[in-house]
């Protein structure tokens, strides 16, 4: 019988970088993955397979606060939404570490400072140099009263294998040039030759032994123990193992505080061909602290726009391209603050997400801020979309962290203040949410997980 000193439940980006951490130290881990390995495969980069018939996406469906059943956007594979995601790894700014409208973080930036740097040192994240496109709409931005900045991003591009496509964005990499999870968090692990990772296997319950400290997990019917389980499934699937693990939590917290950014897409035709690449080198924050922040998404594609929108759907294929072939596309991220009855909860052993949000006017005001600039830019047409429920895209907070255990169910050292020995290791433990892509920030914060597992050991 294999002996291990940590479990760790989820390959994503928690999981993995803790995973890489931890080997490096000399621990012995397991990884228990609830999917398998994304294949390498001609479909990764076709937009009809993986926008219009969702193939990488799983077929379970959850409920909405009204008992609605949908199917949500997730990703059950080795490096979690990570392998789809278009590469912005982004440091959370000073200020979301002690702003006044949420719960302050029990640590600050200074505290994450090195973490960040760790990762993006493992994840490869640079500024690259722009399009000539997005160059020219830099030049606009500047015009008409913006600051653009260069956008950090995780692809191994320079000596390494990045082509710069437009199937970046929303898409697998098959060259395994982006910094995905897998790439940069299990590979490296399993190389050490301390992690074993099982694919398929997904953990149904944490057990804790008598004394109240964290004994293992059950996954189907085989039993895993070790002395040390980090939980990290993302926020509504560890808030949802949580619960149905009958865990205790004095503070109330656990499954509550839901949180996931009041995104917007925002496809702008323009007159001219746009050239096809690699567009998510830039971002502007002059609204972050206001209304959010704006940076490029990945190039449209004609299959992207059918699979996203019922009127596209019903347009003939060379009208597609056509606005294909002249749009950019925005993403607009507005921070959503924490409310207890946004919550995930167990219902006939189905994953239920209430939520609701007041945030729309915020939102708005930062698409107002983009949108009466486009026309100047070279842009005259917009077409706007809010992401629905079923997105589930940068959730977190369910099972957040906190100064004491009064006000949250895990420690500032990502233990949980009730069970001795369980790690939290995702975005679950966010206090808030900032207006940034989260996946750095889970990054560092479970390398700095795993250090202070190592000096316990």
């Amino acid at each position: 019988m294999n002996s291990y000193d940590v479990i760790i439940i989820g390959s994503g980006a928690g999981g993995a970088t803790a995973a890489r951490r931890l080997a490096e130290a000399g621990a012995k881990v397991l990884i228990l993955e609830r999917g398998d390995y994304l294949p390498r495969e001609p479909q990764n980069w076709d937009a009809a397979e993986v926008f219009g018939k969702g193939r990488y996406k799983t077929t379970e469906t959850w409920l909405d606060s009204r008992s609605k059943p949908f199917t949500p956007g997730e990703y059950y594979n080795v490096g979690g939404k990570t392998k789809v995601f278009g590469g912005a790894l982004w440091r959370m700014l000073p200020q979301d570490f002690t702003q006044t409208d949420s719960p302050a973080w029990p640590l600050s930036y200074e505290d994450m400072e090195p973490y960040y740097a760790q990762a993006e040192q493992w994840y490869k994240v640079k500024k690259l140099p722009h399009e000539l496109v997005i160059s020219q709409l830099a030049f606009e931005m500047k015009m008409h009263g913006l600051n653009p900045e260069y956008a950090p991003v995780a692809v191994d591009y320079g000596e390494g294998a990045c082509i710069r496509c437009s199937t970046c964005d929303g898409f697998p990499c098959k060259l395994l040039a982006k910094g995905d999870a897998e790439a940069c968090g299990i590979a490296p692990s399993l190389a050490t030759g301390n992690v074993t990772l099982k694919t398929g296997v997904k953990a149904s319950r944490i057990v804790r032994k008598l004394s109240g400290k964290v004994h293992g997990t059950w996954a189907g019917d085989e039993f895993f123990s070790a002395p040390v389980v980090i939980l990290a499934a993302g926020a509504v699937n560890s808030a949802a193992l949580w619960l149905s693990s009958g865990l205790p939590d004095s503070s109330g917290q656990a499954g509550r505080n839901y949180m996931c950014h009041q995104s917007q897409a925002v496809l702008a035709i323009g007159e001219k061909y746009i050239s096809r690449g690699f567009h998510k080198t830039l971002r502007v924050m002059d609204f972050y602290d206001s209304y959010g922040s704006i940076q490029m998404a990945g190039q449209p594609l004609p299959a992207m726009l059918r699979g996203e929108s019922r009127l596209a759907a019903l347009m003939p294929g060379v009208a597609l391209r056509e606005i294909a072939e002249r749009s950019l596309t925005f993403w607009l991220m507005t921070e959503d603050l924490p409310c207890e009855d946004n919550r995930v909860t167990i219902d006939g052993g189905k994953i239920r997400l209430s939520y609701a949000t007041s945030l729309q006017g915020k939102a708005y005001q930062l698409y107002h801020e983009l949108a009466k600039r486009l026309p100047h830019m070279g842009y005259p047409v917009h077409l706007r979309k809010s992401m629905p429920l079923s997105a589930v895209a940068h959730q977190c907070g369910t099972l957040r962290m906190s100064a004491t255990a009064d006000s949250g169910v895990v420690s500032p050292w990502g233990e949980a203040w009730e069970v001795p020995g369980l790690y939290l290791a995702d975005s679950s433990v966010f206090p808030s949410s900032s207006a940034v892509n989260p996946a750095l920030t889970v990054m560092a914060n479970a390398i700095r997980t795993a250090d202070n597992i190592t000096k316990g050991m």
